[in-house]
């Protein structure tokens, strides 16, 4: 090889190495920066300290909330007394349901000992016709008291919505933050996953949230006025006592 050769591989294997150097100092800066950004930006959340350059742009510290929208489910006074007429209901159905299962069993093991086609047979198959006319009635009222169980839910939960947002307007916050999440199952037995593993305890927003919608609630139902706009439905008549 040449020198003209040589010196342009040098050229070359110079401005290679000074470009992955210089490479790698920027990215290394970048990542420290960011790094130190995120750092900065969880300390100072919801705090009053100084706000960090290239973290805030605005020039103040991001104010964050968090709530436990599961909690305040469970002691919102609505959400009990909903659930409360609504198992009222259910169990009156899921009584007379009962005896009639309970019927029907009798009937099928007293149908069993008779050879089809026979009286006894054929006797024992008309009540059992006769109840399933009864049964009918039950189960669609069951259904029915599903559905409006489904309807209290959205409606207590938009309700939750709008006050957690509520809340936040009121203390500027810019953002509030779900504490967990149920993956399924209800009461003892659910299982639930962390959102936020720690948050310092002034970030906390879910008595408050519990306090004014039960402040709320207290006062419609007092004053006998409606929560919201939000359609009720009425429960239907429970089905006649099966004779």
């Amino acid at each position: 090889m040449n020198r003209n050769g040589s010196e342009r591989t040098v050229i070359v294997s110079t401005v290679i190495v000074s470009t992955v150097i210089v490479t790698k100092v920027i990215v290394s800066k970048v990542i420290v920066s960011t790094a130190v950004a995120t750092v900065a930006l969880i300390a100072c959340a919801g705090t009053g300290c100084a706000p960090v350059r290239g973290v805030e742009s605005s020039g103040r510290a991001t104010r964050l909330g968090i709530v436990d929208t599961e909690e305040v489910f469970n002691r919102y006074r609505k959400s009990v007394d909903r659930k409360q007429e609504i198992d009222v209901q259910a169990s009156v159905v899921f009584d007379r349901a009962g005896a009639l299962k309970s019927s029907r069993t009798e009937l099928r093991n007293e149908q069993s000992k008779h050879a089809p086609g026979s009286p006894e047979f054929e006797t024992a198959q008309a009540a059992l016709d006769e109840l399933e006319v009864k049964v009918g009635p039950l189960e669609e009222e069951l259904r029915r008291l599903s559905g409006l169980f489904d309807d209290v839910i959205a409606e207590i939960n938009l309700e939750i919505q709008q006050a957690v947002s509520r809340i936040g307007s009121d203390r500027n916050l810019e953002a509030v933050f779900e504490k967990r999440m149920v993956l399924k199952g209800i009461g003892p037995r659910r299982i639930a996953r962390p959102l936020v593993h720690y948050a310092q305890p002034h970030l906390e927003i879910t008595e408050d949230t519990i306090e004014r919608l039960n402040r709320e609630y207290l006062r419609t139902k007092t004053s006998g006025g409606a929560l919201d706009d939000a359609p009720r439905r009425e429960p239907a008549p429970a089905p006649a006592p099966a004779e």
